[in-house]
């Protein structure tokens, strides 16, 4: 298009094609949203915590840290990073 508007020089000419295939089509298909209201399946604070680590990272940080810790309290849901070396 921009080069039939005169816009740039020197782009090849690129031919689209008039019929999409199968995947295009199923590729912009909608989805489903996520369900977000999960079963809770503590009861008490501290019950379950999930966790997470991450790294080590190619780059340290300022502090030195090259590992991330998550922490999340489902009860709760409060979520706590960490990083460490």
């Amino acid at each position: 298009m921009m080069q039939k508007k005169k816009m740039v020089y020197g782009l090849p000419q690129i031919k689209v094609a008039m019929k999409l295939c199968e995947e295009y089509y199923v590729a912009k298909q909608t989805r489903n949203s996520f369900n977000n209201a999960l079963p809770m399946k503590s009861k008490q604070k501290l019950e379950i915590v999930h966790s997470n680590v991450c790294g080590p990272y190619e780059v340290n940080s300022l502090g030195g840290n090259c590992y991330f810790l998550t922490f999340i309290y489902e009860f709760t849901r409060k979520v706590m990073h960490k990083t460490t070396h």
